[in-house]
């Protein structure tokens, strides 16, 4: 089953309190943990093992780790699960009367910042907020690319464009995607700047020191045999995506036909990749305009003359991929519409 986004621990019956208070407040969002004498007054889950076994088991499969107690056992606990600052997870801290809530590990990309003021909110407390951008209220590009649907495929370009407008250094901008609204201050159109920032969906950078951010548009159409191999399939859906230059970091989910929404390949690749799956009926796949290939043969077995072209753009968009077909696998690929805002940054 399918762990809530934002885990919580807590230790003390104070700290179990206020873990059972932020369940409520949040939902299904979250999940509170503590140790049996006070998990079973509390209403919260009995924590099984160690602190440090129940992050490994959530370090990778959660957006927010909260710790409601003392900073060090926080990072104590996932000190030896740290992979890079644009896969970890959220980690936060609190103490047990909510008074501060401090973000520990990824900020910006994985959201601790944006977290931790509203986790403060909703305790009357303090988010203690320590990024350079944040205590200076700068822009900052990575933080609007988390809330806004973009990835960062290269974290090391962050630096470069923060340290300019941190210093006050004009920094230079360019979209492939329409742009509603003004830029954030320090930011122009301005393409003879040493730093930029280019959303895209290829890397092609216009700057000497260019930050790329790739929004997360695409659609992946698939279409496969019964029973294909859950290698050939990811390597298909690879090699498509590679040979037209579109990066699987730009992926926002996978669609096919309903008939093959338990399809093992397709549910493993999705997994891998932390993909949602959309699975269409064939009644709507026969509504969707666009499609270009036909084939009296799928039709025949699906209902369908088209299964990944009229999945990739059922949820609208246009297609960038017509039908690709290998070993059993057919990939089509679409890109859903995105504009840039800057609204209240």
């Amino acid at each position: 089953m399918k762990k809530a986004d934002i885990q919580m621990i807590s230790f003390t019956q104070g700290g179990a309190a206020l873990c059972h208070r932020l369940c409520r407040l949040l939902g299904d969002e979250a999940e509170g943990y503590a140790p049996r004498r006070h998990a079973e007054a509390g209403g919260l889950i009995t924590l099984e093992g160690s602190v440090r076994s129940w992050a490994a088991e959530r370090f990778a499969c959660v957006r927010a780790l909260l710790f409601i107690g003392a900073a060090g056992i926080a990072v104590r606990a996932v000190a030896p699960l740290l992979r890079s600052k644009g896969s970890d997870p959220a980690v936060l801290c609190m103490d047990e009367e909510g008074r501060f809530v401090i973000p520990i590990l990824s900020g910006h990309i994985g959201g601790a910042n944006a977290l931790a003021v509203r986790l403060a909110s909703l305790t009357g407390g303090t988010p203690v907020l320590t990024t350079a951008t944040d205590v200076r209220g700068c822009f900052s590009p990575d933080a609007w690319a988390a809330g806004n649907g973009c990835a960062v495929p290269r974290i090391s370009q962050i630096r470069g464009v923060s340290s300019a407008l941190l210093e006050g250094i004009p920094v230079g901008f360019h979209s492939d995607f329409p742009v509603d609204g003004p830029l954030p201050p320090g930011v122009y159109t301005d393409m003879q700047a040493e730093y930029g920032i280019q959303i895209s969906l290829e890397e092609k950078p216009v700057f000497p020191h260019t930050l790329w951010l790739l929004p997360k548009c695409l659609w992946i159409g698939i279409g496969c045999r019964k029973g294909v191999d859950d290698l050939v399939l990811e390597r298909v859906v690879r090699a498509v995506l590679e040979a037209h230059g579109l990066p699987l970091e730009g992926v926002a989910g996978v669609a096919t036909i309903s008939l093959k929404a338990r399809e093992a390949a397709l549910m493993a690749f999705c997994k891998k990749y932390n993909l949602p799956m959309t699975a269409y009926p064939v009644e709507e796949l026969l509504r969707v305009k666009g499609s270009r290939a036909s084939s009296a043969f799928v039709r025949e077995v699906t209902g369908v003359d088209n299964v990944c072209e009229r999945a990739a753009l059922a949820g609208s968009g246009r297609l960038l991929v017509g039908k690709q077909a290998d070993q059993g696998v057919t990939v089509a690929v679409a890109a859903r519409d995105f504009r840039v805002h800057f609204e209240g940054v």
